[in-house]
C-alpha cells in the first residue's frame, strides 16, 4: 500500500458536512427577504425624509396640503384625497418611487365644514379658520370673529381641530387589528409584489381593492407573507408642532386677542365712568345755583335786619327811650342775618370748588378716552390683525 495515500471522508463525515450545508442554505434562504427588505428600506428612507420636508415646505407656503395626482402628470388634482404624490407642485425633481421603481401612493385627510370655518379640517383648501374670541363695540359684545386673511395660522388650527374630531370611516385613516385613528396624511411604498394576490401592487388595506378606500394599513404592520408594504404617516400633531404652530397660536390666538379684548371692556368701563361724573357734575352745579340762592336769602335777611333796626332807632328817639329795647333786638337780627350771610358764602365757595374738581376729572377722564385709550385700542387692534396676517412665519402668499 502506498504510504502517502490519503482516506475519502467517511459517510458519517459527508453526512454532517451536508447537514451543515442544508442548515447554512436554510438560513440563508429565511435571511435573504429581511436582508433585501433592509436594504431597500435604507434606499428609500433619504427619499421619503425629503418627501416630508417638501410637503411641510408646501403647507408654509400655501397653508395647506396638496391634493393628490390623479393623472401621473406630477401636479395635484383637486378633490382627489388618494393618488399619486404630486412631486412637479412640491419641487421634487422626480417621483416618489421605491427601489423595484414602482410609485408611492399619497392620501391626504379632507373633512370639510362650510357652516362653521373653525370646524373645517380640510387640510387641502386655504380657508380663514382662526377666529379668536374678540370683545368689539361700543358697548363690547365677544364673540369668535374672522379677521379676514387665510393662511399657516389656518392650517395650524385645522391640525388642531382634526386631532379632537370623533373617527369617521368615510376619511382617510390607517387601521389595525386593534385601532384606527386619522392621519395628516400618509405615504404608502408599494413593495416589490402584489404578495396578498388580488391584483395590485399594494397589499391589504393598502390595496384599492379593499373593502375600505379610506383605510391604510398601520405604520407597525410588520412584512409578512401576504403584505410586503410600508406605510409613512404625518399625524396633525406631528405636523403641527413641525410647523411651530403652538408657540404662535397662543400669541396670535389667545394672548393679543385677549388685550384687544380687555382694552374693549376697559374703553367701555371709562365712558361710563364719564356719563357718572357727568351726572355729578350736573348736580354740583345744581348745588352752587342753591348755595348762591341761600347767599342772596342771607343777603335778604341783612336788608330786612337792617330795616328793622333802623324802624327800632326811630321809635326809640320818638318815645324817648321808652322802646330801646327794640333796638337791642334789631341789632341782634341783623347779626343773625350776617352770620347767616357768611356761612352761606362759606357753604357757595365749597359748592363750587366740588364742581371745578368735578370739571376738572371730567377734563382729565376726555384726555384718557379720546388721547390715550382709544389710539392705544385702536394701535392693538390694529396689530392683532397684522399678526394673525403674517401667519407662522410671514406667508403671505396666494
Amino acid at each position: 500500500m502506498n504510504a502517502y495515500q490519503q482516506k475519502g471522508l467517511s459517510l458519517i463525515e459527508l453526512s454532517v458536512a451536508m447537514l451543515a450545508l442544508g442548515a447554512v442554505a436554510m438560513l440563508a434562504v429565511k435571511l435573504l427577504p429581511a436582508t433585501r427588505e433592509a436594504v431597500r428600506e435604507s434606499e428609500v428612507a433619504p427619499r421619503v425624509v425629503s418627501t416630508h420636508a417638501a410637503l411641510e415646505g408646501f403647507a408654509f407656503v400655501h397653508a395647506r396640503l396638496p391634493w393628490a395626482d390623479a393623472d401621473g402628470d406630477g401636479h395635484e388634482d383637486e378633490d382627489t384625497t388618494i393618488g399619486l404624490l404630486p412631486y412637479v407642485d412640491l419641487g421634487l425633481g422626480a417621483p416618489l418611487r421605491n427601489a423595484s421603481d414602482y410609485d408611492f401612493l399619497y392620501a391626504v385627510y379632507v373633512r370639510p365644514d362650510s357652516a362653521d370655518p373653525r370646524l373645517d379640517t380640510a387640510l387641502t383648501v386655504r380657508r380663514d379658520r382662526l377666529h379668536p374670541y374678540l370683545a368689539a363695540g361700543l358697548p363690547p359684545t365677544g364673540a369668535p370673529r374672522a379677521l379676514g386673511v387665510a393662511n399657516s395660522l389656518d392650517l395650524c388650527q385645522a391640525l388642531g381641530t382634526a386631532q379632537d374630531q370623533t373617527f369617521s370611516t368615510d376619511h382617510v385613516h390607517i387601521a389595525s387589528s386593534t385601532a384606527q385613528e386619522h392621519v395628516a396624511y400618509l405615504l404608502v411604498d408599494p413593495g416589490t409584489a402584489d404578495r396578498d394576490t388580488d391584483d395590485s401592487l399594494f397589499d391589504g388595506r393598502n390595496s384599492p381593492n379593499a373593502a375600505t378606500r379610506t383605510a391604510f394599513e398601520h405604520p407597525t404592520t410588520p412584512i409578512s407573507a401576504s403584505n410586503d408594504d410600508r406605510v409613512h404617516v404625518r399625524y396633525f400633531n406631528e405636523l403641527r408642532e413641525r410647523m411651530g404652530c403652538t408657540g404662535v397660536i397662543a400669541a396670535s390666538g389667545h394672548a393679543h386677542p385677549n388685550v384687544e379684548t380687555t382694552l374693549a371692556i376697559f374703553r367701555q368701563a371709562a365712558r361710563d365712568y364719564r356719563e357718572q361724573l357727568k351726572v355729578v357734575k350736573e348736580m354740583a352745579s345744581a348745588d352752587v345755583l342753591g348755595g348762591a340762592s341761600d347767599v342772596a336769602a342771607a343777603a335778604s335777611g341783612i336788608a330786612s335786619a337792617s330795616a328793622s333796626l333802623t324802624v327800632a332807632i326811630a321809635a326809640t328817639m320818638n318815645s324817648y327811650g321808652a322802646k330801646s329795647g327794640a333796638v337791642a333786638v334789631a341789632t341782634a337780627g341783623v347779626a343773625a342775618a350776617a352770620g347767616g350771610a357768611v356761612f352761606a358764602a362759606m357753604a357757595l365757595v365749597e359748592k363750587v370748588e366740588i364742581e371745578d374738581e368735578v370739571k376738572g376729572r371730567l377734563d382729565e377722564l376726555d384726555d384718557l378716552i379720546d388721547n390715550q385709550l382709544d389710539p392705544l385700542y385702536d394701535s392693538v387692534r390694529n396689530n392683532v390683525r397684522a399678526q394673525d396676517a403674517l401667519g407662522v412665519f410671514d406667508d403671505q402668499h396666494p
